[in-house]
């Protein structure tokens, strides 16, 4: 009976990780630069809300970075696994917010369009 062998390419894991890593820069970037775009208004009676929501991804894009930032001193073993760890779940809980903030909002939105007029 002929045995079967499979090949495996050689995966390079440092690689595949900074691939990652700069596809997700570049989706912050374009994140970033749809930010630039929301201005908080120029009234002072204003309540603040573009300022606020900017603000809320601005931290989201902050804790991204400084948990990409962790993962790459870890992988030159610059910092311990602790360290990397609560950077990684800040993020994500930074993220679980934004997620939050944009269901309300889009929620309110729709809540708004259903009122009679």
């Amino acid at each position: 009976m002929p045995t079967l062998t499979l090949a495996m390419p050689n995966i390079d894991a440092k690689a595949a990780y900074n691939n990652a890593l700069n596809a997700q820069a570049q989706a912050l970037g374009e994140q970033a630069h749809l930010l630039k775009n929301l201005q908080a208004p120029n009234d002072a009676n204003a309540s603040g809300f573009a300022t606020t929501i900017a603000q809320i991804f601005n931290d989201g894009i902050n804790a991204q970075q400084r948990a990409e930032n962790a993962g790459l001193q870890a992988i030159r073993g610059e910092i311990d696994q602790t360290e990397l760890v609560t950077a990684v779940t800040d993020a994500e809980a930074t993220l679980n917010t934004i997620i939050a903030v944009r269901d309300r909002v889009l929620s309110a939105y729709q809540e708004i369009s259903r009122l009679p007029i």
